[in-house]
Order: structure tokens, then C-alpha cells, then sequence
């Protein structure tokens, strides 16, 4: 089985969201994926801050109970965040779920190897307390379903994509004041 390009899986996840779910979407070919293929004001595009999207997506998870928090990070920008691993079991977040696209390369610098290949980021997330821990290779129909039923709990999903990229993919084309302000004010809804 083939793995999916990126921009595929992003497409699946975006067509399996609630209208109430929170998309924080890491720096760089994700966010510009994200916003090309679902813009909405429930999305926040981290523009130029790689490696913190889990951090800001677990802040948010913790203000917004009510809502499901979904953080859409790389495997470059994940390893420069272990540290925030643990962070949702010790703070008591259940509404989080955390998915790793996983190519193997820093793609948005430049195309760098990441040494994701040798780890397990089902077991480590395990180990770090989330309840669910899931490795989707290639499946379209284990994907849909996983991310339309995902238990309402402390989840992590690492993906396993190919290299490839659409480099037509155009930039968010919204201020960054103005992505805060909207998304802030869709954080505030009931």
C-alpha cells in the first residue's frame, strides 16, 4: 500500500472535523495545505513559529474544554517539541488530539532528514500518557474512520506521508492579526 501525499491525508482529516473542532496547524507546507484545502475561522495557521504548534494547541485546549483541540504538526516540528509530550496527562487535557505528518524531512527548510524514521511515536506518546496512540500507513478507510471516531480523549495520530509536495500550494494569504482575532473570537463561542 502507498502512502499518502500529505495535502491527501490533510484533505481527509479536514473532511472528517466537527464544525465546533479547533485546527492549530503547524509552520510552514501545513498550514498552507490546511488553508487551501478547508479555510475556516475555527483554523490557526502558525505562521513562522516552528515547533510550537502542540504548545499553543495545548493552551487552547485548556481554556476551551468544550471544544476538541486538533494540533496538525510534522514530524520536524513535533522533534522540536518533545517537551510537550507529557504536558496534556500531567495538565488533565482530554479534549486533545495531537496528529503528526510524518515525511521524514524538515520539508518546509529545505528538505532536511529528521531522525523520525527511528523512532516510535506510538510508543513514546504511550509512554507520555495519552490513552490513544495510533500509526496509520496508507489506508484511506482506517484514516476516515479513525478521525471520525476518535474516543474524546488525550490522542496522538503520527501519519506516515510521502515526500512529495504540491509546490502550487499558494501561502495564507490572511494577516496574522487577523487569523489571532478571528480565531479568537470563534474560541469564544458557545
Amino acid at each position: 500500500m502507498s502512502l499518502f501525499t500529505r495535502l491527501e491525508a490533510i484533505e481527509i482529516i479536514m473532511s472528517e472535523l466537527n464544525d465546533n473542532d479547533l485546527v492549530i496547524s503547524t509552520t510552514g507546507m501545513i498550514s498552507r495545505e490546511v488553508f487551501y484545502i478547508k479555510e475556516r475561522t475555527s483554523n490557526f495557521y502558525m505562521i513562522g513559529s516552528m515547533g510550537l504548534a502542540s504548545s499553543f494547541g495545548l493552551g487552547i485546549a485548556m481554556i476551551n474544554k468544550s471544544k476538541r483541540v486538533i494540533v496538525l504538526d510534522g514530524d520536524g516540528s513535533l522533534l522540536m517539541s518533545l517537551n510537550t509530550l507529557p504536558l496534556p496527562k500531567y495538565l488533565g487535557i482530554s479534549n486533545f488530539l495531537h496528529i503528526c505528518l510524518d515525511n521524514g524531512l524538515y520539508q518546509s527548510t529545505g528538505s532536511q532528514k529528521t531522525i523520525s524514521n527511528s523512532l516510535d511515536f506510538k510508543l513514546i506518546t504511550k509512554s507520555m500518557g495519552y490513552e490513544n496512540s495510533y500509526l496509520i500507513e496508507g489506508n484511506q478507510y482506517e484514516l476516515k474512520n479513525l478521525i471520525r471516531f476518535i474516543p474524546e480523549s488525550l490522542s496522538f495520530v503520527n501519519i506516515k506521508v510521502s515526500q512529495e509536495q504540491d509546490l502550487e500550494v499558494p501561502r495564507v494569504s490572511i494577516e496574522p492579526e487577523t487569523i489571532c482575532s478571528r480565531f479568537s473570537e470563534h474560541c469564544s463561542e458557545k
